[in-house]
């Protein structure tokens, strides 16, 4: 889980249905939140890129889920997961994960 500011970001999985990843955030406020989730991962096969945008309004102290994406990751794969986030169209905030396993 990273922490900047107030704002909480972390990845669930969900391995037994189909590699399941969901991003997720918490604000101590209400607000309207633009944002982009990027995959990227690598590895033998090659490479591979993933992503959604949208916005949501995060109610204060609520996990909400921005949406969830699926992936199948070798155990030899490198992947990571960029999360931006913007206010009124002003970006404030990148978030790199590592991808669960």
């Amino acid at each position: 889980m990273f922490i900047d500011g107030n704002i909480q970001v972390w990845l669930e999985a969900d391995k037994a249905k189909d590699n399941i990843i969901t991003p997720y955030i918490r604000s101590p406020v209400q607000q309207t939140l633009q944002y982009r989730v990027r995959a990227t991962k690598e590895g033998s096969h090659g490479r591979s890129e993933i992503s959604q945008s949208g916005t949501i309004t995060t109610q204060a102290q609520q996990a909400m889920a921005l949406g969830t994406m699926s992936m199948n990751i070798a155990p030899t794969d490198t992947c990571r997961i960029e999360l931006s986030l913007a206010e009124g169209g002003v970006f404030f905030a990148m978030y790199l994960l590592d991808c669960p396993r």
